[in-house]
């Protein structure tokens, strides 16, 4: 053996002892010249299939799989590589089929001996086998369940760093598995739960970005609403029933109460139950104004009140606060007919959202209807149309969402404007400044129909 071969040959020992060759994984046990061998195998086989010359690289990667399957984590790389054209250059089905069976076996290889790499583990090995699978036969269901277990494995090992891809793939999998019967509608819920709050979570964040967050979160919604699943018993049990209600976190909650309320279930029991403990874990302005609404429903309508007042009077966000204040304003005209309150409350939530057209919406529907209860004469009872028209105008000039329903609103409403005659009668002149009395001293203008 020359000198060079010598030094070289001491390296290579020196980097098996180190583990370099197999990090954590299983090794095999061979000589000095077999391992050295091995290596000149492997730089025959990787230089071929770089040139893309795969029918040499096929006879020197086969002996690197057989013969030396620790030797360096690129077989399997180039494994992958090399039967993805062995699939798309198969002449016959049956040929096709033994070169998918070989690529899966690539992976499983690999995950024997390079389960313990450092950054490609075992988990990563699982999602990746189970991409394929859905790649090349995710019409066979036997196949389809073993890549459901493959990405349940992935996240089981991988956490927070699962790759997105194979989340997705995961849900999905699992959707045309419930469809199909092989695993439950509560087994789906409980996958989708356990997903749909990993990748809402601040560690998935940080780790993928936001930007991939909301992606994510996208497509598992799609496919949430492809499952279809509308019985609410299924989502109580998936949940784990209402005598668990009281043992869930804050964000367990949260996430609990967003998969009812997309899957239609904000009207029954459990839903209500969770809302509750989420105002008692922590009394915030959403937990109360999502009280309030579950109480309108309910037909409640004192406790209604009761909680839109806390959760204004805890909400330190005006927006919100707008919110509140307009939904507790439509709730004192539609069921209590306290006009007044109603009106106040309504310009209290233009104030605090200057841009918003709706609470102008409702001001005039309020003013409109208010005609006979206005005392005076015929202009008195009249005006309140052009005070109404004026908030429709208000609306449709701030926000552009409401401006088809401001139109339609002007159109009724300006029908029921005194004609000239009239107006001439009482003394007023086209344009001249009037004020609507008593509470709702509105300054509006006089207009013919």
């Amino acid at each position: 053996m020359s000198v060079s071969k010598k030094v070289f040959s001491g390296w290579l020992l020196f980097f098996f002892f180190l583990g370099i060759s197999s990090p954590g994984g299983a090794s095999v046990l061979r000589s000095e010249e077999d391992s050295l061998a091995c290596l000149q195998e492997l730089s025959v086989a990787s230089l071929a299939l770089e040139k893309e010359m795969y029918k040499q690289a096929l006879t020197s990667w086969r002996s690197l799989f057989f013969n030396c399957p620790d030797v360096s984590v690129r077989i399997y790389s180039d494994g992958v590589k090399l039967w993805h054209h062995q699939i798309g250059a198969a002449v016959n089905e049956e040929d096709r089929q033994a070169a998918i069976d070989t690529l899966l076996m690539v992976y499983d290889q690999r995950n024997t001996y390079f389960g313990d790499h450092e950054k490609y583990s075992s988990g990563w090995i699982c999602g990746r086998k189970g991409m394929e699978i859905l790649r090349y036969r995710r019409g066979n269901l036997k196949y389809l369940h073993e890549a459901y277990k493959c990405f349940e494995d992935s996240y089981n090992l991988m956490g927070d760093k699962t790759e997105p891809a194979v989340l997705v793939a995961w849900m999905e999998s699992a959707r045309v598995l419930q469809e199909k019967g092989i695993i439950t509608g509560i087994n789906f819920l409980r996958d989708f739960i356990k997903i749909y709050e990993h990748t809402g979570s601040d560690a998935f964040k940080k780790y993928y970005g936001s930007a991939i967050a909301s992606k994510v979160n996208n497509a598992l919604t799609t496919i949430f609403e492809k499952a279809g699943i509308q019985n609410c018993q299924v989502y109580e049990e998936a949940i784990g029933g209402l005598e668990f209600v009281k043992q869930f976190s804050g964000q367990e909650i949260a996430v609990y109460l967003e998969v009812l309320k997309m899957g239609g279930c904000d009207d029954s029991e459990i839903y209500a139950s969770l809302l509750e403990q989420e105002y008692e874990v922590n009394p915030s302005s959403k937990a109360a104004g999502n009280l309030a609404r579950l109480f309108i429903r309910q037909e409640r309508f004192s406790r209604a009140v009761e909680f839109y007042t806390n959760a204004i009077d805890v909400s330190e966000n005006d927006s919100m606060k707008a919110v509140f204040y307009y939904e507790l304003a439509v709730l004192q005209d539609a069921h209590f007919g306290k006009k007044v309150q109603a009106t106040q409350l309504a310009k209290k939530a233009s104030l605090l959202l200057p841009e918003w057209g709706k609470p102008h919406l409702l001001l005039g529907s309020i003013y409109a209807r208010a005609s006979d209860q206005i005392e005076g004469d015929e202009i008195a009872k009249n005006a309140v149309y052009w005070a109404a028209v004026d908030q429709f105008m208000v609306a449709m000039q701030k926000d552009s969402i409401c401006k088809n329903e401001a139109m339609e609103q002007i159109e009724i409403f300006s029908q029921y404007f005194p004609d000239k005659q009239t107006c001439f009668f009482y003394g007023l002149e086209k344009g001249e400044e009037f004020v609507v009395g008593e509470w709702i001293n509105e300054s509006t203008i006089v207009r013919y129909r």
